[in-house]
């Protein structure tokens, strides 16, 4: 116990060095998306901030070859057809779930979710409380409790992840975006192919190209949120492992040193990705591979 104790207080150190720009550090955002703009495409895009100018911005689909994993890296999405970009004109969320699979033994018993520190037409002004790291680290049972069509409330996930919009006129009619009345049913919505709540119930909602379930290392869930009269444009995090273990799991300020060390060995290979705009919208879904 001793020895595990002083490896994670080692890497606690340096754990700032390491997670990804998701966790530590917000990309300028705003300035991404312009340069997308500028670029005439819409879709999918990796963004690689230390990298020659040149070179930082590289559109993803289901042809592109692996990828190179940098944690501070980040991954933009711009809502369009043929280049043109497309302006909101409500208020809209977009969840983005990915399933990773990685060359090493992190079995994932978590999900990452994350949600800007935003305000919304129905909150009048007032910004929504985020969960800060490493509590958006949530275990799946408990995610998965909280989006079943039964839907055992987490008041963290109530609170910190999910927030009210306007369905047509702001600051009216509002709805939350776990209310399964306005999104449909939760399992479909922010559920997972091959997971398994505690009372048999099965997750249907993740059907994209099958993969073993021992072989996922990392879950995430986020939710983007754009303003009215916006540009549909946001970025969002990287896959990250999602394996706590028991010690951790009750001990939090070594819970970010943990991660960090997952992140150095986890090598991952394949993730299945989702972008769906609530309520409703088309999903984009493809396949990324990453370089070993």
């Amino acid at each position: 116990m001793g020895a595990n104790v002083n490896r994670c207080v080692a890497l606690a150190a340096v754990f700032a060095l390491t997670l990804p720009a998701s966790v530590v550090a917000q990309v300028a955002d705003d300035d991404v998306c312009r340069a997308i703009t500028d670029s005439g495409r819409a879709g999918l895009f990796i963004y690689y901030p230390t990298r020659d100018i040149e070179k930082r911005l590289i559109p993803v689909g289901e042809q592109t070859p692996p990828l190179v994993y940098e944690t501070n890296a980040r991954f933009f999405y711009l809502a369009g057809t043929g280049g043109r970009p497309r302006i909101v004109n409500n208020e809209t969320v977009w969840n983005i779930k990915s399933q990773t699979s990685a060359n090493s033994d992190i079995r994932a018993n978590a999900i990452y979710v994350n949600r800007g520190a935003v305000a919304t037409s129905c909150t009048k002004g007032a910004i929504l409380p985020v969960y800060l790291f490493p509590f958006n680290y949530i275990g799946l049972q408990t995610y998965l409790d909280h989006h079943s069509d039964e839907m055992r409330t987490d008041f963290g996930l109530r609170n910190k992840f999910h927030l009210p919009v306007s369905r047509a006129r702001p600051s009216e009619d509002c709805h939350s975006t776990d209310d399964p009345e306005f999104v449909g049913p939760l399992s479909v919505q922010y559920g997972f192919d091959h997971l398994v709540r505690s009372d048999g119930s099965f997750v249907r909602a993740f059907s994209l190209r099958r993969q073993e379930p021992d072989q996922t290392a990392g879950y995430s869930s986020e939710l983007a949120y754009v303003s009215a009269g916006s540009l549909a444009c946001f970025g969002f995090s990287l896959p990250v492992p999602t394996k706590s273990t028991v010690f951790t799991r009750f001990v939090f300020f070594l819970r970010a040193a943990e991660i960090a060390g997952q992140l150095v060995s986890w090598h991952p290979n394949q993730t299945l990705l989702s972008i769906n705009r609530l309520p409703g919208g088309r999903k984009k879904r493809l396949t990324i591979r990453w370089q070993n």
